[in-house]
């Protein structure tokens, strides 16, 4: 929304309350811009799956603009997508094997991954990063053990 229109909902004609104003305006296009909200959470049982989300929609991607990058507790390497081709290069060992990517669902803007077989070790936080599209996308994975059968009866 542009300033001028922000300004006229709110109704900011006087002199003394345009100051008001400005300082409103700012405040909501920062809350636009960062969320100030805690990255969602996912909660995974040992040796199920989860699917850790990452979608972009404002507009159909190119091939060659389809790089995305997922990374583990910010710099771990969880998974890369280059020119809309899946790499594993460089993936840390405690992702081999256990991660799936849906190939047919990148241009409908989807790279969210299915992380297999999970460990209690996998607890941590996810990030899904678009260079030149969107900034991250983050999730926090929480992993429980399993109930024994004689607890739950």
């Amino acid at each position: 929304m542009g300033s001028a229109a922000l300004r006229e909902k709110l109704h900011c004609t006087q002199q003394k309350t345009h100051s008001i104003c400005w300082f409103i305006y700012l405040i909501l296009h920062l809350i636009d811009k960062a969320s100030l909200q805690d990255p969602p959470d996912i909660l995974g049982v040992v040796g199920g799956s989860v699917i850790l989300s990452c979608s972009y929609q404002e507009r159909v991607l190119k091939p060659e603009e389809i790089n995305v990058f997922w990374r583990y507790n910010e710099n771990i390497i969880v998974y890369n997508i280059e020119k809309g081709i899946p790499s594993t290069k460089g993936q840390n060992g405690m992702f081999q094997q256990r991660i799936k990517s849906f190939r047919s669902e990148y241009p409908n803007g989807n790279f969210s991954l299915r992380l297999s077989n999970l460990k209690l070790t996998d607890k941590g936080q996810f990030s899904c990063s678009i260079p030149g599209v969107f900034t991250k996308h983050k999730v926090r994975l929480l992993v429980r053990g399993m109930w024994k059968q004689s607890l739950l009866t």
